[in-house]
């Protein structure tokens, strides 16, 4: 049930006396209204009448009034006194049946002012019941009865809202700027309800462009608005269907505009005799489309004209679609999957390797929507389009709600969409405690530097690159701690000194030996904490020889110590989890390369398969915990 609140006009000027008083005041008004001759009624309904008005309480009078119509059925002022007593319970749909008996028990035996106040309550309990077309039809028809100018604008007020509810924009704007002229003192209550009725009047012309677009299938322009249209009020009208048609028009659109780009590719395949590929290209289409034009017919005709393959054929098809598999090529291994399934349906476990393949694709499908999404959430926040940002984020969290810390982004955008004045000062603090730690950084005091960062980030851990300052603060901090301390100065002889020296002419010459060896100096570096300088030999070993796999986990633990994204880095991070050289700081690395990649909104077989490991391990890590 579409359920309004009570008038605020009707709160807010009532007086400040007690609620039974106020409930007594309003019978006694009521009363002076109806205070015109009727018919002679029956001396005990005219009592109970009497004492409903006297009661105290919402009880004492329903149980009064409805005394008096069932000893006088009809009673029209009990009636209407009846429904008022119900309507100050809350039970509303009482309230209407003892309202439409005191309307129609004597409808021509009214007079006008009796007509309009009955009506305009019952358009009120309409309005809470929901029955909004009931509610404008009695608020109109009290309206064309109402000769006093306060109550007139009160009537304006309950009929603006309802329009306002039942989406007639304009007839609301027009009956609210009506009754803000009869009430002026009132103004503050129209003006409230004139600027929601703007803003929903705003929302409405973009949604129906988005709909006007979607009927002429300009289906991307059509997502546009109405996704503007969930920013601004989610649940207006069908929004959320509209969305759903147009992004499925849309792919619809591309992929009928991919077929037909095959389909033409393989009638010219056919006519220069190049049957194999048409049957390919024809393969293709009827997986996506079955029923696209004469594709069916002509890929029968094909099959129909080509030899039966052999067994050996088929084993390397199947070989072939095992190695596109593992090289995440998932249209080729489809294809080479399919071609074997088309002779042989049962040729070994060719059904559950295209069963994998359907589920890869999928998730590349899908990944790459979430990509596209994120890319535009960012760009759109960093224009400042907030509530957009908000709605691409929101739309990721549907498609994987495990997605990064999507909760965080979506809290995030969603204060800056509704950013108090008070935000603005905070954020200038945490601008100038920002460059705060960059002095400290360049004066390289670490241990302040450190501070600084992580008062930041403990306020806002998504602040510029703080995250990337803070480690680089750590980490010089840790190599400050590691840095050797020099021996003291001894004084006076010491005969154990000159005995060293003679044997350090003998054993250094030796030892250097073994120092000028390049693992040898990069293992001392490591030990030194001298992390740079031994990553550079290592990197100079690769670059000579990139086949001693050996290095590489050595060079990308140094890389994940100092906290490098850096290209270097990352191509020692790609390159082992390519070859799949065991580290310990495997997921890490395949953490830090699945960001990367999606970042940069790549969708190719290893980008994919990087980030399907990196879901995978977080299923895991999400189920363990």
């Amino acid at each position: 049930m579409n359920v309004v609140a009570v008038s605020p006009l009707l709160a807010n000027h009532r007086p400040a006396v007690p609620h039974r008083t106020v409930v007594l005041l309003c019978f006694t008004v009521f009363a002076v209204s109806f205070a015109v001759p009727f018919q002679a009624r029956g001396q005990s309904a005219a009592q109970w009448f009497k004492q409903g008005l006297q009661a105290k309480t919402a009880d004492d009078k329903i149980q009064a009034f409805e005394r008096a119509v069932q000893l006088d059925p009809n009673y029209v002022e009990a009636y209407f006194y009846l429904g008022l007593a119900y309507k100050s319970k809350g039970l509303y749909s009482d309230a209407e049946l003892a309202l439409n008996k005191a309307y129609f028990k004597n409808p021509y035996g009214l007079n006008n002012r009796i007509k309009t106040r009955i009506l305009f309550e019952l358009g009120t309990v309409y309005a809470v019941l929901g029955k909004l077309d009931e509610a404008r039809d009695a608020l109109q028809g009290a309206k064309g009865l109402a000769s006093d100018q306060s109550f007139s604008g009160r009537i304006s007020y309950e009929l603006g809202r309802v329009y306002l509810q039942q989406g007639e924009i304009e007839a609301a704007l027009k009956e609210l700027r009506r009754g803000k002229s009869l009430l002026p003192q009132s103004a503050d209550l129209f003006d409230k309800e004139i600027a929601a009725a703007t803003s929903k009047k705003a929302v409405s012309e973009r949604y129906r462009l988005g709909v006007s677009l979607l009927e002429a299938e300009r289906f991307a322009e059509a997502a546009e608005q109405f996704r503007a249209v969930i920013a601004e009020d989610a649940s207006f009208k069908d929004v959320q269907d509209r969305l759903k048609q147009a992004q499925d028009g849309q792919r619809r659109s591309e992929e009928n505009q991919v077929l037909a780009r095959w389909y033409a590719q393989a009638q010219a395949k056919m006519r220069t005799g190049n049957l194999a590929e048409a049957r390919n290209l024809l393969e293709e289409i009827v997986q996506r489309n079955p029923g696209y034009r004469d594709a069916q017919s002509l890929l029968a005709g094909l099959r129909n004209a080509r030899p039966a393959r052999q067994p050996a054929d088929l084993e390397e098809l199947y070989q072939r679609g095992l190695q596109a598999f593992r090289k995440s090529d998932w249209r080729a291994a489809a294809k080479f999957f399919q071609q074997v399934r088309q002779v042989d349906p049962g040729y070994r476990d060719v059904k559950t390797w295209l069963s994998r393949v359907n589920r890869a694709q999928r998730l590349a499908q899908k990944n790459s929507q979430v990509a596209r999404l994120y890319q535009e959430g960012v760009q759109l926040t960093k224009n400042n389009r907030w509530a957009e940002a908000l709605a691409r984020f929101r739309q990721i969290k549907q498609l994987d709600p495990a997605f990064k810390n999507i909760d965080a982004i979506i809290e995030s955008v969603a204060a800056h969409v509704q950013t108090p004045p008070a935000a603005v000062a905070d954020t200038l603090d945490l601008a100038a405690s920002y460059q705060e730690g960059l002095a400290h950084l360049q004066n390289g005091d670490w241990e302040q530097a450190t501070r600084v960062f992580e008062r930041i980030a403990a306020v806002d851990s998504t602040y510029e690159d703080i995250q990337n300052k803070l480690a680089d603060a750590r980490f010089h901090l840790q190599r400050a701690a590691q840095a050797p301390v020099p021996p003291e100065e001894t004084h006076g002889g010491n005969p154990l000194l000159w005995i060293g020296t003679v044997a350090s002419l003998i054993i250094v010459p030796a030892l250097g030996l073994f120092v000028v060896m390049p693992t040898t100096r990069a293992r001392l570096y490591l030990l030194q904490g001298k992390y740079d300088r031994a990553a550079r030999i290592y990197q100079r070993l690769l670059e000579k020889d990139p086949g001693r796999i050996k290095f590489y986990p050595v060079l990308a633990n140094i890389y994940l110590l100092e906290n490098r994204r850096d290209e270097v880095a990352l191509a020692v991070y790609e390159t082992i989890l390519r070859l799949n050289i065991f580290t310990e700081k495997k997921r890490e690395i395949n953490s830090i390369v699945a960001q990367h990649y999606l970042t940069e909104g790549r969708t190719d077989a290893n980008a994919i398969a990087v980030m399907e490991r990196e879901l995978n391990m977080k299923t895991a890590r999400e189920k363990k915990s």
